[in-house]
Order: structure tokens, then sequence, then C-alpha cells
């Protein structure tokens, strides 16, 4: 049974437009300061477009926000936990899920040895 409806106060809604707005500004502020640094005198757009579509690549395929959100809500896991939280998923789609995001630098994976013979 799905969760009753939650009811957002108007100010709660501010808020949340003010932080967007903030995180809207601060973007545009990184932008223009590594801007500065760049190695010619015209801001490249056309490399900023393929970095927010590589990054697209990786966030925008199914189940990687998954992953993320249960790793940073529910810690480290082991694979057959991580599996468990997931309904849906599969071992092999997990596996490479993981790989793509190690890959990427967004997760370290640690490699339990298991017990002692």
């Amino acid at each position: 049974m799905p969760n009753p409806v939650q009811h957002i106060s108007t100010d709660s809604i501010n808020l949340i437009q003010s932080k967007i707005d903030d995180t809207i500004d601060n973007g545009i502020s990184i932008r223009n300061a590594l801007a500065e640094y760049s190695n010619s005198d015209a801001y490249d757009i056309n490399w900023e477009v393929q970095a927010a579509v590589e990054a697209l690549q990786v966030f925008g395929s199914r189940w990687t926000i998954e992953i993320l959100s249960t790793l940073y809500i529910a810690g480290p896991r082991r694979f057959n936990e991580m599996k468990a939280l997931l309904e849906g998923i599969s071992s092999r789609t997990l596996s490479d899920k993981l790989t793509l995001l190690s890959d990427e630098g967004l997760i370290n994976r640690t490699v339990d040895e298991g017990p002692a013979d």
C-alpha cells in the first residue's frame, strides 16, 4: 500500500526553491572561476556540453541512482546485501553497474578475503 500523500508547507517549498536558486548561482560562480584557468581565450561551451553528456551517460542509466542512493543510505554493503536491497536487479546488472561506478571513481570497491583457512 502506498504511503499517504505528504503535504508540504509553502514555507518549506519556498526554502527548497531558494536552495535550488543558490545551487544554480553557485554553479555559475564555479563555471566563471574555472574559466579563468582555461587554455583558450574564449569560453569552450563544447567542452561543457561533452562533460554533461558523459555525466548523463553514467547517472542517466538504469540502476545508477538507485545503487548510489542505497550506498548513501545504507552505507557499505556486501554484494548480496546490495542485491537484496535493490529489488528486481539481476546479479549481472549489479556487478556491471558496480564496476562502472568504480571505474568512474564514484565508489570504492573493497574486496573481503573471507575467513582464514
